[in-house]
């Protein structure tokens, strides 16, 4: 129909999550510990501004207050991925 728009919000798309990386490790810091753990298995997600989250598990062994690991997740740049 000529005239009809199509609102912002639904022609884009949400941001997209990849698998597991293996590859190199990346620096971010634990919020248990305080401490810069490299994390070897995580996840990438690419946000709406375009800065790159990724999320791990603490690879130092801390748990939470119900004993499960402690996840940790910190913003990368391209560069370092």
């Amino acid at each position: 129909m000529p005239g009809r728009r199509v609102s912002k919000k639904a022609s884009k798309k949400a941001s997209k999550k990849v698998g597991v990386k293996n590859n190199k490790g990346v620096t971010v810091t634990c919020l248990k510990c305080k401490k810069k753990v490299e994390l070897l298995k995580y996840t990438k997600k690419t946000m709406k501004n375009g800065t790159t989250l990724v999320k791990g598990e603490c690879p130092k062994g801390c748990k939470t207050k119900d004993g499960k690991v402690m996840k940790v997740a910190g913003f990368v740049g391209k560069d370092k991925l």
